[in-house]
């Protein structure tokens, strides 16, 4: 009798597992699709009408039969949660990985007819295994991603066309066909995020929207990217305006620009990084026909070249550097750090920078060279205040090109000639001093206080980097704090009953802050986090 009972649970619960699914034909969906429908096996192309809307539950997972599109012209909410995401995935991923089965065809956004005041929305989504892109937009700027996954895509993962001005956060883009993301004529705005593996460039950009002059990439990694010809993670081209703030370019490779190639396009990095990109010519940077780049508190260390440019080539376009560090970076021929090969007088200015350590030579020209001014250069270059003297970088071995003065605040010490000594034109860096060269500033304001006030050093600030909050350890006894930006702005100002009082900085930009503790009105204690 046991027996019997246990085959009839059994049977009920395959059963019941059978009609869990749900099979969708060729046609046009909207509505809802929940999770106890799940999962919606998709048997034909299907089509969100411009009018309507279709709500997807989180655990949702959309599979998709064959080679099958998916197209919307109204409006998508797929809202999954960080233990529940939606799915769009292929029946026959095995398959699909090995050759022997073709992908779906993506989700593919068409914004001529939407007729909703407010934007698609993807959150917590994986989108995979497609035919083509894994998202393609097309004059579609109604459409918010955030925190997902974009990935095994035989095309680009995110692929926007025609004033597709996306907005996107937390996302992870991998592992597809033919690049990271793409944008013509479209200008979106990316925050936090990684780009990373893909066979392609990284991020493709031409042109901009006409209704939005700049793409703004924010708080990101672009890494081991394979661009084939030009810019393994960055090619930047046709009249585009890019603004990359706090991103990580690494270890990525092309023939012509390792880590970004830029041509007849223009471009501002600020407090960047590009190490272990390779290339033939232009490990780290190509700047070529007509490019304007420019350059600030940024890093360009350990690229490699085969031929020309370790650090840049600069070919007939423009590459302004401006409180940068070059070092590491090498050369097969001629140019380990700068590489310029220009058939006339270009306007490239070097400011309060620093060459170092480029092999073979730190700057090489064929006719015409740049304007370089306050900067330390081996070697030495002409200019107004150049020098040639060791910075001084705390453990170039390790990667830390920061500046180092033993003894602080005593000048019998050994200092980096770095400090203080950048264009006096400049603004002050964010302590007060006088401008440094090079990438990273050495903060007298935090070191000042710590040590002509022999106040509290032996505490932490974690997690460290952080999300959301941020919580002090050690034995302080603080009873108020105060979060001060780098450019010397207060941010945050609040009392606190402990040191082990969570505080919330959500809120805050990402970037780099520096905690005050105080006890009552005496500062007793300083330190540095960084906001993701």
């Amino acid at each position: 009798m046991k027996t019997k009972i246990t085959f009839i649970i059994l049977l009920l619960s395959g059963f019941l597992k059978l009609q869990s699914q749900t099979n969708i034909p060729s046609g046009d969906v909207f509505g809802e699709w929940k999770i106890d429908g799940s999962p919606y096996l998709i048997q034909g192309n299907i089509h969100i009408p411009s009018q309507k809307k279709l709500s997807i539950e989180a655990g949702v997972k959309v599979v998709f039969q064959g080679s099958f599109s998916f197209e919307i012209e109204g409006k998508m909410e797929a809202v999954g949660s960080e233990t529940d995401s939606i799915t769009f995935t292929l029946q026959d991923t095995a398959g699909f990985s090995q050759g022997n089965q073709s992908g779906w065809y993506g989700l593919s956004f068409t914004g001529y007819n939407y007729s909703f005041s407010d934007n698609s929305v993807l959150t917590f989504c994986n989108i995979e295994f497609s035919e083509t892109n894994g998202i393609s937009c097309l004059s579609f700027p109604f459409l918010q991603i955030e925190n997902s996954t974009i990935r095994y895509n035989k095309n680009a993962g995110l692929a926007l066309f025609q004033f597709s001005d996306v907005v996107g956060e937390n996302l992870h883009i991998h592992d597809n066909g033919t690049g990271g993301i793409i944008t013509v004529y479209s200008s979106p705005a990316i925050y936090n995020f990684i780009i990373d593996n893909n066979d392609g460039s990284g991020i493709s950009l031409y042109g901009n929207s006409s209704g939005n002059p700049l793409i703004s990439f924010i708080n990101g990694k672009i890494t081991n990217n394979n661009g084939f010809m030009y810019g393994g993670g960055l090619n930047i081209g046709n009249d585009s305006q890019v603004l990359l703030d706090h991103v990580e370019i690494l270890n990525n490779s092309a023939v012509h620009g390792g880590g970004i190639f830029c041509a007849m396009a223009t471009g501002l990095l600020r407090n960047s990084t590009l190490m272990h990109n390779e290339a033939e010519n232009g490990g780290g940077v190509f700047c070529s026909d007509g490019a304007n780049l420019s350059m600030e508190y940024s890093l360009i260390a350990r690229n490699m070249a085969a031929i020309n440019g370790g650090g840049a080539k600069i070919a007939d376009g423009t590459l302004n550097l401006q409180n940068c560090t070059l070092s590491g970076n090498s050369a097969g021929e001629s140019g380990g750090g700068l590489y310029y090969d220009l058939s006339y007088p270009a306007l490239s200015q070097i400011s309060s920078s620093i060459l170092w350590d480029n092999q073979p030579q730190e700057i090489v020209y064929t006719l015409y060279y740049p304007e370089v001014n306050y900067s330390d250069i081996k070697g030495g270059f002409a200019g107004i205040e150049n020098f040639d003297a060791d910075p001084l970088f705390i453990d170039p071995l390790m990667s830390n090109y920061h500046l180092t003065w033993y003894n602080f605040p005593q000048e019998n010490g050994i200092k980096s000639p770095c400090i203080d000594s950048g264009n006096p034109e400049s603004e002050p860096d964010p302590d007060g001093t006088p401008c440094d060269v090079g990438a990273f500033f050495f903060d007298q304001g935090v070191y000042t206080i710590v040590n002509q006030k022999r106040m509290v050093t032996d505490f932490a600030v974690y997690p460290n980097p952080t999300k959301n909050f941020i919580t002090i350890s050690g034995e302080v006894r603080a009873n108020r704090i105060r979060i001060v930006s780098l450019s010397g702005a207060i941010v945050l100002e609040q009392e606190i009953e402990n040191a082990a009082q969570p505080i919330d900085v959500n809120f805050l930009n990402a970037g780099v802050y520096i905690l005050n503790l105080y006890q009552e009105s005496e500062i007793i204690g300083v330190n540095k986090f960084i906001k993701k």
